[in-house]
């Protein structure tokens, strides 16, 4: 059998040179060092904050990259360096082991932001460097490297000199194949385990961790479950497909459903659609149900798995089974749901006219020329739904089975729910109304930085013109500003409400409705308060100078930027952080309110 080809020595953009590793220079490790931990505080003292700083990086012209890639949490930064023609990465401001070439898209964060892995190459040698750690490798294999979602373990598919596959866990080489399947290492949702398609002398398994599972024709496909750790995986021999569980045969059968297993999200329970002859069944927790013409794909199970359906038929037309159950037929059924925890159920069917109607818990509603996607929406809860209806010339928003009043078209906000409140706007005779909840606003010319808190209970934007911007609240107008640059911000609480406005060359900050000091520049996505809505910090800054304000209070330590939409990382009710650059450096800066 021809082995699968690695690729060539690295692969992706190879990165090749010679000489020296980068070092920073005396300017910017000055740069670095300078501005010391300190404490800020009001005059009064009534306000102390302390700030910590740490180094991320250099904005340096030896930056191979322009971007910096940021981990998930935003709190580390990594980019590729080269000085003398050599390659280096600088993790954090700390510069790695030099190479000869790096991988520029190979650079990795771990989910949870405390791990760094990429591909480099140095002297002839293949490496992968884990948390500093250089592992090498004759030759790595496509699709490289990659974290289990806990970031507790990593894996890769590399190859030897014989151009035999194994995969590499944790710096642990296991079996080699004549072959590893892309995607190569799929790690269960909780990260603890993992699986791989192998190809030996023509024959494929699925290995689960060290376990081989039986060598057939080949793996049509395989997918973990979402709860348990369950691995369920579809082999095919000749013309039959051979359908396992954890490793044993449950079933066997001429054909399967082109979607493969379904798992609910909370529970341990799976199935799959199965074909013998002309005859379709359910396998479901390893038990067939029904004879069906058809059965088609989407098998949905409640998110607690106490509930299940699908879509089969026994002639022309198709109906719906719900817990083995069948319902009513109809011509055809579209986007089946069930809501949040499993009590209602819905679908959109067609009915002999071509129209479209939502059956929900079994009653069909009011009938529309399309019901576009997502079709039926649920709240969180569960308790409220809608979706939207079209005709030849008008939509309708239907709120719990009520439709709304028709408008030619939907504005720019939603439909969706915030909360348990439905939010939308519509156009009607070129102007914008907001609805919530079924209750419809005043028409607007123009509307611009809608915003709701996070409860749905409050409201607030910008109407007007440039030059003239009206903030409304909560359905009431309130003051007028010639400069509106940004969405307003509600607390976490709802209970305050903050936003940026300016007047001539200056703006500022007004938070409950009073003004703040006036600055040059105030970036408008920056502002952030604290969990707990007592505390609000900014970005802000003059034509020379940027720094941070925190309840009104300036910390400026040097600072010359912030990158470009940079928002400040609320951690907790009195930790807040934000990256900032000083001369050339870019730093996390950790803002504590004492």
């Amino acid at each position: 059998m021809r082995s699968p080809a690695p690729l060539p020595p690295l692969f992706g953009v190879l990165l090749v040179a010679a000489g020296l590793s980068h070092v920073p220079s005396a300017a910017q490790q000055s740069a670095a060092a300078d501005g010391p931990d300190h404490v800020a505080a009001t005059e009064d003292g009534r306000l102390r904050i302390a700030v910590r700083e740490n180094v991320l990086g250099y904005d340096d012209p030896q930056r191979v990259t322009p971007e910096f890639l940021l981990s998930p949490d935003g709190l580390s930064m990594a980019y590729i360096l080269e000085a003398g023609g050599k390659f280096t990465v600088s993790h954090n401001g700390v510069e790695g082991p030099p190479f000869v070439g790096i991988v520029t898209d190979s650079l990795r964060f771990s989910p949870d932001s405390r791990r760094l892995l990429y591909l480099a190459t140095a002297e002839g040698k293949k490496y992968i460097v884990v948390d500093g750690a250089l592992h090498e490798q004759f030759a790595f294999v496509e699709p490289g490297a990659s974290f289990s979602p806990s970031g507790a373990h990593v894996g890769w598919v590399a190859a030897n000199e014989s151009l035999m596959q194994f995969a590499v866990v944790d710096g642990e080489s296991k079996k080699a194949y004549d072959g590893i399947r892309p995607p190569g290492i799929v790690w269960s949702p909780d990260g603890e385990e993992y699986a791989y398609v192998a190809t030996l002398e023509g024959l494929q398994s699925v290995v689960r961790g060290d376990e081989e599972g039986p060598f057939l024709e080949s793996i049509v496909m395989f997918a973990w479950s979402r709860v348990g750790n369950h691995l369920g995986y579809v082999a095919r021999q000749g013309d039959r497909v051979f359908v396992f569980y954890d490793g044993a045969l449950v079933a066997e059968a001429d054909a399967f459903g082109t979607d493969g297993f379904a798992f609910p999200w909370q529970a341990e329970r799976w199935a799959i659609a199965l074909r013998r002859g002309e005859s379709w069944s359910l396998l479901l927790d390893g038990q067939e149900e029904g004879s069906y013409k058809n059965l088609a794909p989407g098998i949905s199970f409640s998110d607690d798995g106490s509930h299940y359906a699908y879509v089969a038929g026994r002639g022309t037309g198709k109906f719906l089974v719900l817990d083995g159950e069948p319902q009513a037929e109809y011509s055809n059924f579209e986007r089946f749901r069930f809501s949040p925890g499993g009590r209602r159920v819905c679908f959109v069917v067609v009915d002999e006219q071509g129209r479209r109607k939502v059956v929900l818990d079994g009653e069909p509603q009011s009938a529309f020329l399309e019901i576009p996607a997502p079709g039926v929406v649920f709240s969180a809860s569960g308790e409220h739904y809608f979706y939207v209806g079209k005709n030849e010339t008008e939509s309708v928003v239907v709120l719990d089975g009520v439709p709304g009043t028709p408008a030619a078209g939907l504005g720019d906000v939603g439909p969706a729910f915030v909360g348990e409140h439905l939010v939308y706007s519509v156009v009607e005779d070129g102007k914008h109304v907001l609805v919530v909840d079924g209750v419809r606003g005043e028409p607007r010319l123009n509307m611009r930085g809608v915003t709701f808190s996070p409860d749905g209970e409050r409201s607030a934007y910008w109407h007007g013109t440039e030059g003239d911007w009206t903030l409304v609240v909560d359905g009431q107008e309130h003051a007028k500003y010639p400069y509106a640059p940004g969405a307003p911000v509600f607390s976490p609480d709802g209970r305050r409400l903050a936003f940026v406005a300016g007047s001539g060359r200056r703006v500022f900050v007004v938070l409950d409705g009073e003004e703040g000091a006036a600055h040059d520049f105030v970036g408008p996505r920056s502002l952030v308060f604290t969990p707990d809505g007592e505390h609000l910090a900014y970005c802000a800054g003059t034509a020379d100078r940027r720094y941070v304000v925190v309840d009104g209070l300036v910390v400026d330590n040097g600072y010359s930027g912030f990158k470009s939409g940079e928002s400040i990382l609320a951690l907790d009710d009195r930790h807040l952080s934000v990256r900032a650059s000083r001369r050339g450096v870019w730093l996390l800066i950790g803002l504590e309110i004492l």
